[in-house]
């Protein structure tokens, strides 16, 4: 199990909650309310500019979740989120608030998978988990439903049960729910070694079916990938602007608007692309897709 306890200090935790306690207060949501529904308008609030696109690897795997950067045209700086929607829409939203720790703490040149896990890396993802679940909201819902913080003595499936009933509600994935309860001590390390093997994507197994009978259509709705190509009209407008003021070039233009499947023809611009241009962008479009 990747435990973010295992690594980071009691001090370096303690200052990412203040951090994520801090930003959730700024931007109006109280501990206790879930934030992941408003995380695409934070980003706008932000003035983050969202760049969405499936993108896996050659052996069908998800090649990252999710890249911040910050790009500056004409001494104006922005800062752009490339999200991969070929990931399940919960780790969508787990990339975002993992990536909003970057952005917090000015670290904007980082390309994010599952697969890392250096401190920084650690200290994100805890950010998110805090972020996302604040400890003092999983607290009272434990308080509320068991009267208590330890669920050291309760069998799986009321654990499953419960998790189900966060997962549809917060709308985490299922493994970081796992470890927040690890990292609050409300489960043991046992308990959480046991969850953390459950199939859970098997539809036929316990979980699939508890979150079904809780809300079928949002389990499916965040344990689906969205798959979306896109981004916002402001952003393509930047895009337009800059191309206008000879800030990017032709091939750069068209590049942009092929990944969002757009024609510059949609913006009155009809001018000739080579054959050996026109081959070129494909090899690149066709590297970014494997």
């Amino acid at each position: 199990m990747n435990d973010t306890n295992a690594i980071l200090s009691k001090d370096e935790i303690a200052i990412i909650q203040k951090l994520a306690s801090e930003k959730r207060l700024q931007l109006n949501y109280t501990n206790n309310a879930p934030v992941t529904y408003d995380l695409f308008g934070i980003l706008d609030n932000l003035n983050i500019h969202l760049l969405e696109y499936p993108i896996r690897s050659s052996n069908g795997t998800n090649a990252f979740s999710a890249v911040i950067f910050c790009n500056t045209i004409n001494n104006k700086k922005y800062t752009f989120l490339g999200l991969n929607t070929s990931n399940l829409l919960t780790e969508q939203y787990f990339a975002i608030a993992h990536e909003l720790y970057h952005f917090f703490t000015n670290d904007n040149t980082t390309m994010c998978s599952s697969e890392r896990t250096d401190e920084i890396e650690m200290r994100a993802n805890r950010f998110a988990a805090e972020f996302l679940l604040p400890e003092t909201a999983l607290t009272n819902i434990l308080l509320d439903e068991f009267g208590k913080t330890s669920l050291y003595n309760y069998e799986l499936p009321v654990l499953l049960r419960f998790i189900a009933r966060i997962h549809c509600t917060w709308w985490l994935p299922y493994i970081s729910i796992v470890r927040r309860l690890h990292e609050i001590e409300a489960i043991s390390i046992k308990q959480c070694n046991t969850l953390l093997i459950q199939d859970i994507n098997d539809e036929n197994s316990y979980f699939p079916k508890i979150c079904k009978a809780i809300n079928p259509e949002i389990y499916h709705r965040i344990n689906s990938a969205t798959n979306k190509i896109g981004t916002s009209p402001k952003n393509i407008e930047i895009f337009i602007r800059n191309y206008e003021n000879d800030a990017i070039d032709d091939e750069t233009f068209l590049k942009i608007l092929k990944i969002f499947n757009l024609d510059p023809s949609y913006f009155g611009y009809n001018f000739e692309i080579s054959d050996e241009d026109y081959n070129d962008l494909e090899d690149v479009l066709e590297k970014t897709d494997s």
